[in-house]
């Protein structure tokens, strides 16, 4: 299996973190991180900090969610981290999510089942539980999470399972969301899928926001949703980071 993560900034302890994923969830030594380099970018915010490596009690109900991370002396894998250059030197000629998916794709010819994660999430749950329903179902996967916050499901795609967790729709930040199933940026993809990445950019789809390839997928062969039990956050700007880094520290 090949893996790719995509965004804008990638700092040390993000590569450290991807390091250490890969070695424990699937014993891979491999992965491939796609930059975009946009005009004026801003400085990049500081780093998280490390969580204690003793386990602490946990919270009073209400309470903001706990997270854990590894401590720098956990980082014991030595997984090999490609980090490609796409080229992009304005919001102009940037590739877009997808685009940058297929470059990757193309670039180091992967031909094998392939792990997308945008660089952007901090999220608290395995990746191993994902990992194994994507095997048991033998299908690709999108990874969603039951959305209770009716305000905010316009800022995500909606997925429409049946009872068997198929994806019967999907659909990139609806004005009028057809359930409250989030899904995430992190999808499993089988090796017969990547060729259809080229497929799909050909016939002039939207290159941007990665929802919109599976949204487009499972109407050309069945696609499955993983429902993870615990966070993911968006730390894709300077405010939503210093929100995450503070929930973080505390």
């Amino acid at each position: 299996m090949e893996v790719a993560a995509a965004g804008t900034d990638v700092s040390r302890e993000t590569l450290a973190q991807a390091e250490l994923c890969l070695k424990q969830t699937f014993g891979l030594n491999a992965a491939t991180v796609t930059v975009e380099k946009p005009e004026g970018e801003p400085p990049a915010a500081p780093p998280l900090s490390s969580a204690p490596e003793q386990p602490r009690p946990e919270k009073e109900a209400g309470s903001k969610p706990e997270l854990t991370a590894p401590g720098q002396n956990e980082i014991e894998s030595r997984a090999k981290i490609t980090v490609l250059d796409d080229g992009t030197t304005s919001e102009q000629d940037r590739k877009g999510a997808i685009g940058d998916i297929a470059f990757v794709i193309q670039k180091m010819n992967i031909n094998d089942e392939l792990l997308v994660v945008a660089g952007d999430n901090f999220f608290t749950y395995p990746l191993k539980n994902y990992y194994d329903f994507y095997k048991q179902k033998d299908k690709d996967c999108v990874c969603v999470k039951v959305w209770n916050d009716e305000k905010t499901l316009r800022n995500f795609g909606i997925a429409l399972l049946d009872q068997n967790n198929k994806v019967l729709d999907i659909e990139e930040k609806p004005e009028n969301p057809k359930s409250n199933t989030v899904v995430f940026a992190m999808y499993l993809y089988q090796k017969d899928t990547i060729p259809l990445f080229e497929k799909y950019l050909s016939q002039g789809n939207n290159p941007d926001a990665p929802g919109n390839f599976p949204a487009w997928l499972y109407k050309q062969k069945e696609v499955y949703a993983y429902t993870f039990k615990g966070e993911c956050y968006d730390i894709g700007t300077p405010e939503s980071y210093q929100e995450v880094q503070a929930l973080f520290q505390k």
